[in-house]
């Protein structure tokens, strides 16, 4: 029942869309957000999907038949679904896939995704525009701001076994602040690991109509433990790495952004 409102609701794009082909990336949001509004409007259809990385990530339907009008539906219904579909592609037409992300953002199971995307957002624009020759302050200080709202949004009590995560990141990230963000593609890959850590087990948790099976091939993994297992050592590897280059650096010890960031930590503990 589930693959037929998937394909439902991936026909009605299909068929309502006026330009080129949509990216894959569009159409898990889209999806989405064709699936939520049909439900307001009293269409009781639904799809599989789940939280990850970048958001939602729905379901390949699991055969690609003949393209039929969508499955089990009326033609009172269907009438629903296109009107929908239409509507969601033009706020993606008069908008941009950022925009449309942001929207799904919005039902995200944690306050800590609206942060980290922030965060990434300012990171890959840095990657091409940062100069550390220059007085980078505020930048750092926006960066600095956000790797805080970050930590304190972690929801620790529902992944308790990545409080460990959390703080090897935090330094990881505080660490490449204090050395004037020299090298923002490593700030970034640090980030993102983590965050490729973290919301793999939201995935797993966070999942509508899949099966942990079901999620797990949807992500071309053979194991959530090992998968996880194998970026918590890259996160290691990235922050031990860092770690030795910064002990043999000048500075020798702990600058004001690390102090700043790091106390209320510690005084945590």
């Amino acid at each position: 029942m589930t693959d037929d409102g998937l394909r439902a609701v991936r026909n009605a794009l299909e068929e309502n869309h006026r330009y080129e082909e949509l990216p894959d990336k569009a159409v898990h949001k889209l999806s989405y957000l064709v699936y939520k509004e049909s439900k307001n409007r009293g269409l009781d259809i639904d799809i599989p999907f789940f939280w990850y990385r970048y958001g939602i990530l729905t379901r390949t339907p699991m055969s690609d038949s003949s393209k039929t009008v969508s499955p089990g539906l009326s033609d009172r219904e269907q009438k629903v679904l296109n009107n929908v579909s239409r509507t969601i592609l033009e706020k993606y037409y008069n908008t941009s896939l950022g925009e449309i992300t942001d929207i799904t953002y919005e039902d995200a199971p944690y306050e800590i995704f609206t942060h980290w995307r922030e965060l990434d957002k300012q990171l890959s624009e840095l990657k091409d525009n940062y100069n550390p020759f220059f007085d980078n302050t505020p930048i750092r200080e926006e960066v600095e701001n956000k790797i805080e709202s970050i930590y304190d949004s972690f929801p620790t009590s529902d992944f308790p076994r990545h409080q460990n995560d959390r703080s090897t990141w935090y330094f990881a990230m505080t660490r490449e602040l204090d050395a004037g963000m020299d090298n923002i593609e490593r700030l970034n890959k640090i980030n993102t690991t983590f965050w490729g850590i973290f919301t793999l087990s939201v995935a797993k948790k966070h999942r509508h109509n899949m099966t942990e099976k079901e999620v797990s091939q949807a992500l071309g993994i053979s194991s959530f433990e090992s998968e996880l297992q194998d970026r918590q050592s890259v996160l290691q590897t990235l922050e031990s790495d860092e770690r030795g280059g910064r002990c043999d650096s000048k500075s020798g010890g702990l600058t004001a952004t690390t102090d700043a960031i790091m106390e209320p930590i510690l005084e945590s503990l």
